[in-house]
């Protein structure tokens, strides 16, 4: 099979993959981990694209979504595959630089920002990259040059690797993953039965014929 067509059914399971298990972007949240408060916070997850808090330059910012309450972020969750660039103020609005703002870029894992972090309760603009999606493209973080171009080979082991390692973030998926199988077994337990008792009442012996009265 030649490296292009292995490439694309990688893609399309990878794409796959991401639905099943609820991977669709990067989930951001309103209080850390360590916080007794972080299930009773608010959260929302990004897809891939440009993200700012709702209200910065009074809601008129075009080219992005007003996604996430301004200010107001101290847990990044981002799964595999996935790539998220964080900025204390928004280079869309034009003011990165002018007001010196801090950014970051946040790979696979949960990051509590905390208390001591710069960037707790100062985000104001995300960006959030599909890596796989992007490779080669010059649309995520990196410089996109052509020296960061893979080989069909690099691209088919790292996309086999996030097929792998993908997790979970719901276990809908497990549920139905194993009320499939267990609906399978069933179906198949019933399929077997069916020539047995087939069989038994063939070779069930005719009943003995009545004597003859006199």
């Amino acid at each position: 099979m030649c490296g292009t067509c292995i490439i694309t059914y990688l893609k399309v399971n990878n794409m796959a993959a991401k639905l099943w298990f609820n991977a669709d972007g990067v989930t951001v949240y309103q209080h850390t981990t360590n916080d007794n408060r972080f299930d009773e916070g608010w959260s929302e997850t990004l897809e891939p694209g440009v993200h700012f808090g709702e209200g910065i330059a009074g809601g008129d910012l075009e080219g992005g979504t007003y996604s996430f309450p301004n200010d107001d972020i101290s847990h990044i969750s981002v799964p595999s595959g996935f790539e998220a660039e964080v900025f204390q103020h928004s280079p869309t609005e034009g003011n990165q630089t002018e007001l010196g703002g801090l950014s970051s870029v946040f790979g696979e894992g949960d990051h509590n920002l905390g208390s001591d972090h710069s960037l707790n309760d100062e985000i104001s603009e995300i960006h959030v990259y599909d890596l796989a999606a992007n490779e080669g493209s010059g649309n995520g973080s990196g410089d996109g040059s052509d020296d960061d171009e893979l080989t069909d080979e690099e691209e088919i082991a790292l996309l086999e690797e996030q097929l792998r390692n993908q997790p979970p973030k719901s276990n809908m998926g497990i549920y139905i993953a194993v009320g499939a199988v267990a609906f399978l077994g069933i179906a198949y337990m019933l399929l077997r039965k069916k020539p047995v008792a087939a069989a038994a009442t063939t070779a069930a012996p005719a009943a003995p014929a009545a004597a003859p009265t006199t």
